[in-house]
């Protein structure tokens, strides 16, 4: 087996075509308790996150992969994480100490008009 991955219980995870379809892989699934949503938090968070902002927000089909892409640019690089030591993500991974020393350049941020805002803080 190479990898694993958790999910909830959500039909489309139990369902035999998608289990067979990561066996094939080599990929374990893992599911969470019912009723357990803390138990994959991040991505519970990371949802929530979005359904508070897209309700706000009217897509059209055209439209949805650069709307969700630029969402992702502002989650992982613009948002600052509470749980992360107020870092982003970005941050994170790359192991970024933003008070360490300033920031190299700083570019204002703002999606979705308006609706998604921050800094970019450039490191290097």
């Amino acid at each position: 087996r190479r990898s694993s991955d958790l999910t909830d219980n959500e039909s489309v995870f139990v369902s035999k075509l998608f289990r067979s379809g990561l066996w094939f892989l080599g990929i374990r699934h893992r599911r969470s308790h019912v009723h357990c949503p803390w138990e994959n938090g991040r991505i519970e968070r990371f949802f929530g996150t979005f359904k508070f902002y897209s309700d706000r927000v009217v897509f059209n089909a055209r439209k949805i992969q650069p709307a969700l892409n630029e969402f992702r640019f502002w989650y992982d690089a613009i948002r600052p994480h509470r749980h992360l030591g107020g870092r982003t993500p970005d941050e994170a991974w790359e192991g970024t100490d933003p008070c360490a020393k300033p920031p190299a350049g700083t570019r204002e941020v703002s999606l979705w008009g308006g609706l998604l805002k921050g800094y970019l803080f450039r490191y290097v």
